[in-house]
């Protein structure tokens, strides 16, 4: 094992590839020289470090993803601060691929996409309970690995625009996340609860299925209209009871969803039938992908999503 100094991060961490960024900051490769294992180390952008607000998510991201102890997130290592001022969080490195690399293939069996939306469920039970509403789930923010038995398994990530009951951080009004998954009560700049996040659940459902998005509006205002008045398109395809779940998920009002994750745990249980996961990540990367409503960086033996997502500023 090698001895820290200071070329490295933190006198501990040597970076290598880029895996992905976003507005805020960027996401590295790295190692842990002083425990000999790799990390993925999430770094704010230079010129960020004296923006207040982003120094804030930063820090908030760093305490709301600390709190969560289920298989289904990614844990915090550590987290500190550059030379040049910049603050940096080290997490476990993930093997594997998001779903949106996942779904590049076409949609993914009907188990497999239940067991996908069961687990991000069990993590949301896990949040929920801790006062935190994710409000950017989409597949991009999901990674798809395995656990240390072999068995497949889904992780949630990026929690920089969660809402926590505790008052801190963005308000629980205010239009943030991604045009394609944002709920109608966001668009409305209504309180969001746990039921924000089972909307997304279930977009990602009809999506894991039906093979493309739901809500694919190509402008800002059209995502807003297709949320807030009109009705999403039906299933082609999928087992008996598949297009109830979803459409008890996205129910237009909160008060017609599942009252929590646990609730939607119950719904969806009925139809897994034991389906994998996935196969195990991908023996090559695809290429890197980017769109108009968020971006996945996929490297051999790793992906960590980076998007772009809305923190109250319309495109």
């Amino acid at each position: 094992m090698s001895a820290p100094d200071a070329s490295h991060l933190g006198g501990r961490y040597r970076l290598d590839d880029r895996l992905g960024e976003g507005a805020f900051g960027e996401v590295r490769a790295g190692w842990d020289i002083r425990l000999d294992r790799p990390v993925a180390v999430k770094i704010l952008r230079p010129g960020r470090a004296g923006d207040a607000d982003a120094v804030r998510r930063f820090a908030r991201e760093a305490r709301i993803t600390a709190r969560l102890r289920s298989p289904h997130a990614v844990p915090i290592h550590d987290v500190g601060q550059t030379a040049d001022g910049r603050l940096f969080m080290v997490m476990e490195r993930v093997e594997g691929r998001t779903l949106r690399a996942a779904l590049r293939g076409g949609a993914l069996p009907p188990a497999r996409a239940l067991a996908v939306v069961d687990q991000i469920c069990a993590l949301l039970v896990e949040a929920h309970a801790a006062g935190l509403v994710h409000r950017d789930l989409k597949p991009e923010n999901v990674m798809l690995d395995r656990a240390a038995d072999g068995a497949p398994r889904a992780r949630v990530l990026d929690f920089g625009v969660a809402k926590v009951a505790d008052g801190a951080g963005p308000s629980t009004r205010g239009l943030v996340g991604t045009p394609a998954y944002i709920a109608p009560e966001i668009w409305a700049e209504a309180p969001v609860d746990g039921r924000t996040d089972l909307y997304a659940v279930g977009l990602i459902l009809h999506e894991l299925i039906g093979g493309a998005p739901a809500v694919a509006a190509a402008s800002f205002h059209g995502a807003a209209r297709a949320h807030l008045f009109d009705a999403l398109p039906r299933l082609a395809g999928g087992p008996p009871g598949v297009q109830a779940v979803v459409d008890a998920l996205t129910a237009r009002d909160p008060a017609d969803r599942p009252a929590d994750a646990a609730a939607a745990r119950r719904l969806i249980a009925p139809l897994l039938g034991g389906g994998a996961v996935v196969e195990g990540p991908p023996v090559s990367a695809p290429p890197v992908e980017a769109s108009g409503l968020g971006r996945a960086e996929t490297v051999a033996g790793g992906t960590l999503a980076g998007a772009d997502s809305l923190d109250g500023r319309p495109p």
